[in-house]
C-alpha cells in the first residue's frame, strides 16, 4: 500500500489576512492500476480542454501557468480529475493547521528562547509542515505502518515530530519535486487546490466541518483533522532536518552551466524543463537541481543509481568530477542529447 503526503500555504484575505497550513495525505488502493488511470487522465483531459502540453504529470502550479487568467476552466479540469480518479483513492485525511492570536499571541520555539507570532510561525512552516502530517499520521495509526510514504520534500529544524520519525524510521521516501514527477503526490497536491476552491466557492472558512462539507457530494473517504499540537511541531534545537536516509532514489540531478542569469527560467521557457521531467517520471525518479552554493548538502543526497544531466562545460565538469574523484555511480547524460533522444516520444 502507498499513502502520499502533500501540503501548502493557506490564504485569505478577510478583514484581517489569514494563513494557515493544509495538507493532505492520499491511500492509493493499487499502485499500477492508479498511475495506468492517472496517465490516460491527463491524456483525456488535454484532448477534452485542448490543451498542448506535455508534461506527463500536472500539479495546481503548473495548471495555473498554463491556464492563468481561465480560473473557470482550472477548477472544472482539477475538479473532473478528482472525480474520475476517486475509485482508485481509498482514505483521504486533510489536515490543517492555524493560530488564533486572541489566543496564543505568541509561539514559543526552541525550548521557550524564541517567540514568533502567529502569522509569522504558520508562514515559516510553508517548507516544513509534511513532516508534521507525517507524523500525526504515524502518531494516531492513520494508515497500516507498514505502507509506504511518498512525501514532497521538506526542510526546517528539527522538531520533536521529526525526532519521533527518526525513533520510528517509517518506510518513507521524500521527493525533490514530487508534485511535479510523482503521480502519487500530484493527487495529493490537487486535492489541496480542491479544497481551497471548495471553501471559497462555498464561501466557508477553513474548519473540519467546513472540510467535511467539501465533500458532501463525493464518493471519497475524507476525515479533516486540525494539527494543533504546538509542542511537537514547533522548532526545538537550531539544527536542520537532515532527511538523507528517507530520500527516494534514483534522483536525476541537473547540473547547470552558471553561465546565465536565471537558468532555471530559461530551461523551463524552452521546454527543457518538462523533458527533464518526464525523464524523471519514466526512470520512477524525483528531480533535484544541484545547489553550487550548498555542495556538502547535495552531496549527502547522491547514491548508487542517481542520474547526472549536464548542462554546459562546467555541469559536466561537476558531474564528472563526482563519477570520476569521489566515486559516485551514477548514470551520466548530456541535456542537449536527452532533449533530442526523447523529441519524438511526447517527453
Amino acid at each position: 500500500m502507498v499513502t502520499s503526503v502533500d501540503g501548502k500555504l493557506f490564504y485569505r484575505n478577510y478583514r484581517k489576512p489569514f494563513y494557515a497550513q493544509i495538507a493532505v495525505s492520499v491511500e492509493i488502493r493499487n499502485l499500477s492500476s492508479f498511475e495506468t488511470l492517472y496517465i490516460n487522465l491527463v491524456d483525456a483531459l488535454n484532448k477534452k480542454f485542448n490543451l498542448s502540453f506535455r508534461r506527463k504529470t500536472v500539479d495546481s502550479r503548473f495548471l495555473a501557468e498554463v491556464l492563468a487568467g481561465k480560473e473557470a476552466l482550472r477548477k472544472t479540469y482539477i475538479r473532473e480529475f478528482i472525480e474520475k480518479i476517486s475509485p482508485q483513492i481509498g482514505r483521504i485525511y486533510v489536515m490543517h493547521t492555524s493560530i488564533p492570536p486572541s489566543k496564543i499571541p505568541a509561539v514559543k520555539c526552541y525550548g521557550g528562547k524564541e517567540q514568533k507570532e502567529p502569522i509569522e510561525f504558520i508562514k515559516s512552516l510553508t517548507g516544513a509542515y509534511n513532516h508534521c502530517v507525517l507524523w500525526k499520521i504515524l502518531d494516531k495509526n492513520y494508515y497500516d505502518f507498514s505502507s509506504r510514504f511518498l512525501v514532497d520534500f521538506f526542510e526546517g529544524d528539527i522538531t520533536r515530530a521529526w525526532e519521533k520519525i527518526v525513533s520510528v524510521s517509517p518506510q518513507m521516501e521524500a521527493y525533490f519535486l514530487g508534485d511535479e514527477c510523482n503521480p502519487t503526490i500530484s493527487i495529493a497536491d490537487l486535492l489541496c487546490k480542491y479544497v481551497e476552491y471548495e471553501l471559497a466557492e462555498k464561501r466557508l472558512r477553513l474548519g473540519t466541518d467546513q472540510i467535511r462539507q467539501c465533500f458532501a457530494n463525493s464518493p471519497l473517504n475524507v476525515e479533516p483533522v486540525f494539527i494543533d499540537d504546538l509542542s511537537m511541531i514547533t522548532p526545538c534545537r537550531k539544527e536542520p532536518i537532515r532527511a538523507s536516509k528517507f530520500i527516494h532514489h534514483p534522483i536525476v540531478f541537473v547540473f547547470c552551466s552558471q553561465q546565465l542569469n536565471k537558468e532555471k527560467e530559461v530551461i523551463k521557457s524552452i521546454g527543457l524543463y518538462d523533458k527533464l521531467l518526464n525523464f524523471a517520471f519514466e526512470r520512477h525518479a524525483c528531480l533535484k537541481f544541484f545547489n553550487y552554493d550548498n555542495t556538502p548538502v547535495d552531496a549527502t543526497y547522491m547514491s548508487k543509481g542517481d542520474i547526472f544531466v549536464t548542462i554546459g562545460d562546467k555541469g559536466r565538469s561537476t558531474a564528472k568530477y563526482f563519477i570520476k574523484e569521489l566515486g559516485i555511480d551514477a548514470e551520466l547524460y548530456n541535456a542537449l542529447k536527452l532533449k533530442s533522444k526523447f523529441k519524438n516520444n511526447n517527453i
